[in-house]
């Protein structure tokens, strides 16, 4: 029996706007409310996958974010079914995941009034916006498309990672209009402005000057892909390359100057107290690096895309930029 829509609605516009900014998978569970982006998502290419539970959907697109560096879809219903991606979410934020999801809602005259409606809860937004970089609604169906894109971009900017769309049940079900161009719909990420040029000749000037420097590489570097230009950097200064535990395999495990990962053991921590300037690279040396901190009495040098995250652990000479574009300057 066919149960396909007879007309265009905002689920469909979701599906589409998906396929328009690229994705090619979306991960997620079907509920009530987000049936209409079901609907929609049989009328497009796109490879569903769905899964009995929402927290394993959250892993599921956290993974594959990971490995392909895209933004990936991550469709859910409201309340119960939303919430359950809070704790995929917290390891995608903290590990700067580009996952997007997008949830639905009770309809839009109703959020906030405490009517008791299925699923309805005060604020569901406010549950996500502390592990999510944005969080935008569609309050229309001419919306969806903009605030889509808007997200797909937030998530793919440096540094990359979660995002939080909801949009409303009546939304979904609204009569859309025709397909419009793929062409119109961007969602490729911000570029990040350099650093300002006498903070990075400071920064050169330093590096050159220094008799033992030593480069710590996180997993921004690797976000950024800037292998080559960290191979080209080490091999310059004669520079030793650790990498944090995110950042293993930017920088070829096999390369002479090459000294791993492993923070728990006395050598590298000797060798990071003995450097007298250091260069973190898309890293906000967190609580694997800090503790090798605590003997080192040099000059630290941080880059990194996030300006919040400079100088938290340890006193730094800021580098707000893009790993690759800003080593290669």
């Amino acid at each position: 029996m066919e149960t396909r829509a007879r007309t265009r609605i905002g689920g469909h516009v979701v599906a589409d706007s998906l396929g328009a900014l690229g994705a090619d998978v979306v991960f997620g569970l079907p509920g009530v409310h987000a049936l209409p982006i079901w609907e929609g998502l049989r009328e497009t290419d796109l490879r569903v996958l769905g899964f009995r539970q929402e927290l394993n959907a959250g892993f599921a697109a956290d993974g594959y974010a990971r490995v392909t560096g895209r933004p990936t879809p991550l469709v859910v219903s409201t309340g119960p079914g939303a919430f359950m991606t809070l704790a995929p979410l917290m390891e995608a934020f903290t590990a700067f995941v580009p996952v997007v999801v997008i949830a639905t809602q009770i309809a839009s005259d109703a959020i906030g009034q405490g009517r008791g409606l299925l699923h309805e809860t005060p604020d569901q937004t406010a549950s996500f916006a502390p592990l999510v970089k944005w969080t935008g609604r569609a309050r229309s169906t001419d919306e969806i498309r903009n605030v889509l894109g808007e997200a797909w971009r937030r998530a793919a900017t440096p540094p990359q990672g979660p995002v939080y769309v909801e949009v409303p049940f009546d939304v979904l079900h609204a009569a859309a209009p025709e397909r419009s161009p793929a062409a119109e719909l961007d969602g490729a990420p911000a570029r990040l402005p350099l650093p300002a040029e006498a903070e990075l000749e400071r920064a050169a000037a330093l590096l050159a000057a220094a008799e033992r420097p030593l480069i710590v590489a996180g997993g921004g570097a690797v976000r950024s892909g800037a292998t080559s230009e960290l191979v080209e950097l080490a091999t310059r200064l004669d520079a030793p390359v650790a990498t944090t535990y995110t950042g293993k395999g930017v920088f070829p495990e096999r390369h002479p100057l090459a000294l791993g990962s492993a923070w728990d053991d006395a050598g590298p921590r000797e060798l990071v107290a003995g450097a007298d300037v250091l260069l973190s690279v898309g890293s906000w040396l967190g609580y694997e690096f800090t503790d090798s901190l605590e003997q080192f009495d040099g000059t630290l040098i941080q880059l990194d895309a996030a300006p919040e995250r400079i100088a938290v652990n340890f006193p730094a000479l800021g580098l707000v930029g893009d790993a690759k574009p800003t080593l290669q300057a």
